[in-house]
């Protein structure tokens, strides 16, 4: 790890925080997990692909995928957000590849980590993929603070592998 500057160890750490506090924003404004990290890794970072990354492009990925309970929509907006940052755009791109790779990679780890799981159906602990599964999360007074956690998190994660790549270059 490289040596940093107090000061610069602040900066990567207001800038998850940001992202955390924007993806919640958006997340409370009606926007899906998936669509509100990858909003608030937008309003985070200053960059020109990701910029150009249209909120739709994750609308489909939230409820884990199409409501099917897979990998969690905060997870997937993360990704679609580290892709735009450090991915290809051309074929023959293999460092591209390789770094939005491997901090994806580390991304779902962390996560697991923390929660125990990648998946949404584990994670909120109701079937989406099925309407009485989701007629139940509905109803269940604590999935909204569950939610709320997960796209934090995520956003946050991915902030901070984000701004230290970036700092760093790796």
């Amino acid at each position: 790890m490289s040596k940093r500057r107090p000061d610069e160890n602040r900066e990567v750490s207001e800038r998850a925080s940001m992202a955390a506090r924007r993806a919640l924003e958006h997340f409370k404004s009606g926007y899906n997990c998936a669509e509100s990290v990858l909003l608030g890794l937008k309003d985070t970072f200053n960059d020109q692909r990701l910029a150009a990354t249209p909120v739709a492009v994750a609308t489909s990925f939230g409820g884990g995928i199409g409501r099917t309970g897979h990998c969690c929509g905060a997870l997937t907006g993360a990704a679609i957000g580290l892709g735009a940052l450090f991915g290809r755009d051309q074929a023959r791109d293999n460092e591209g590849y390789k770094r939005a790779s491997e901090l994806t990679n580390s991304l779902l780890q962390d996560f697991s980590e923390r929660f125990g799981s990648t998946q949404c159906r584990e994670l909120i602990g109701h079937d989406l993929a099925k309407e009485e599964g989701r007629r139940t999360f509905s109803e269940d007074p604590t999935r909204r603070s569950k939610c709320d956690s997960f796209v934090e998190e995520a956003a946050r994660m991915a902030a901070l592998s984000a701004a230290i790549s970036l700092e760093t270059g790796e």
